[in-house]
């Protein structure tokens, strides 16, 4: 049986999602049976040789996760001071350390879950088996410039709070909303968001929650790679002051999230 080319490469383990893979294809760093590919659209056979010739550019895909929202939301991290909130394997804070970024505290709840090359990494400092929810400025004993979040089981409103006394009056976040894990129980269907009208409602509350907080939600785009089980995922990027994203902004993300995404 043919398959495309991109969902193929995606079946075999080779890359995380078809997003992904069509970038490869796109940029030539995929073989097909020795042979430069150039369309994410091929058809290929099971007993196609599919190669590979470029390594990962992160340790795992939530490297281009954060890649694309701080190209959406023009950050620039060179130079500061971040903290990489639910670090995990770290793809995101080797997405900070590959853009500049001056030192990263890489914060999980698990242990173990770094990549051994980041903890070698003298600009990373490890804190496991952590709750971020009680983060402080006795544990981050200097001031932050930036912070990202990537959690999961939990709202990124029990996150927030404490991360008012640890940023800087000037500084950003930038955190992955998973809705499944910000919606009611009602909304989700086997752990899944399956309806446009309910992201745009999700998001909608969790604007209103961030903000009653005392951080404004500046910018929302979405990412590029779907979540666990398919699950459509977004970021906002988020300040202490400045001006109000628009509601409606969110009807927009989501109509291309569902279009772009896979």
């Amino acid at each position: 049986m043919k398959r495309r080319l991109d969902e193929e490469i995606v079946k075999r383990g080779l890359l995380e999602s078809r997003t992904l893979a069509k970038t490869f294809i796109l940029e030539g760093k995929v073989l097909v049976n020795a042979r430069k590919a150039i369309k994410p659209s091929e058809l290929v056979n099971d007993s196609d040789n599919i190669e590979i010739i470029e390594e990962k550019k992160y340790v795992s895909r939530g490297g281009f996760k954060l890649e694309f929202a701080l190209e959406q939301f023009g950050v620039d991290v060179s130079d500061k001071v971040c903290i990489d909130i639910g670090s995990s394997t770290g793809g995101f804070t080797d997405c900070l350390l590959k853009h500049g970024a001056k030192k990263v505290y890489a914060v999980d709840v698990g242990k173990n879950l770094l990549d051994p090359t980041l903890k070698q990494n003298p600009k990373v400092v490890l804190i496991e088996e952590f709750n971020a929810r009680f983060l402080s400025k006795e544990i981050i004993n200097e001031p932050v410039d930036f912070i990202t979040i990537d959690v999961s089981f939990i709202s990124i409103i029990k996150i927030l709070p404490n991360l008012l006394s640890i940023l800087k009056d000037e500084g950003e976040i930038v955190s992955l909303i998973k809705p499944q894990f910000e919606g009611e129980p009602k909304y989700l269907k086997k752990g899944i968001v399956k309806e446009k009208s309910i992201h745009i409602t999700i998001l909608k509350e969790l604007l209103k929650k961030v903000e009653s907080i005392g951080f404004t939600v500046q910018n929302i785009t979405y990412s590029p790679i779907r979540g666990g089980k398919g699950n459509i995922e977004f970021f906002f990027h988020i300040k202490k002051k400045g001006i109000f994203v628009k509601e409606e902004i969110i009807d927009k993300i989501v109509e291309e999230a569902w279009e772009k995404t896979t």
